[in-house]
């Protein structure tokens, strides 16, 4: 009686293992799970390249680069007729996405970016420091 147990359990298990592996399981394109990567967007100022990844601004400079966050109020004129005194190459930066990125809430902003470690400058910088800054 025990050999006939055992015997219909080994035909059942073996049965339904030989059934498992004849089907085949067709794969669609919807059951496979799509990566989005990430979405690369350059934002391009004068020559200056920002990488905006999945909203996270990336930058790497080469040279010491000076960015300035102006408006149109008379002190962020007299900060650019300041810095035009040094004969430094520097950008105006209008871009929301970068002013945001670099936390800009006080007009003008000096950002100088040394090694790509920015030092920001909030308000009216006069020409002395400005001189001593970018030695």
């Amino acid at each position: 009686m025990r050999f006939s147990i055992f015997l219909i359990l080994l035909f059942f298990i073996t049965s339904c293992s030989d059934n498992s592996s004849k089907k085949e399981k067709k794969v669609y394109i919807d059951d496979v799970v799509k990566i989005d990567l990430p979405k690369e967007k350059n934002i391009n100022i004068e020559g200056l390249i920002f990488k905006k990844i999945d909203n996270k601004i990336f930058y790497n400079f080469q040279n010491q680069t000076i960015l300035v966050f102006t408006n149109d109020k008379s002190v962020s004129n007299n900060q650019i007729t300041e810095l035009k005194k040094l004969k430094h190459k520097f950008y105006i930066i209008k871009n929301q996405e970068i002013i945001e990125h670099f936390q800009v809430k006080i007009f003008p902003t000096i950002i100088i970016i040394k090694n790509n470690i920015p030092k920001k400058y909030e308000g009216f910088i006069p020409y002395e420091v400005l001189k001593f800054e970018l030695k």
